[in-house]
């Protein structure tokens, strides 16, 4: 699972189909489907959120992470 908040700016992540790829509209960074960056100035991958299918429902651990870091850092 994976937050839609881009790493560099915190603005909202979007997949764009037609690229098969994820796209932030503020700043270009792009990530493959997995959530690897492929270009632009965030300077990590996508983050990811811990997930688990329990009683047939996703449970997903919400959290935020600081921007601009190459690191995964938790903050919230």
């Amino acid at each position: 699972m994976l937050s839609a908040v881009c790493p560099h700016l915190g603005c909202s992540v979007q997949w764009q189909d037609p690229k098969k790829s994820f796209v932030c509209p503020c700043h270009s960074a792009t990530y493959q489907a997995n959530g690897t960056r492929t270009g632009g100035p965030a300077p990590r991958n996508m983050d990811t959120l811990e997930s688990k299918i329990a009683n047939g429902r996703l449970l997903v651990r919400y959290q935020y992470f600081r921007q601009l870091v190459p690191t995964k850092e938790v903050i919230g």
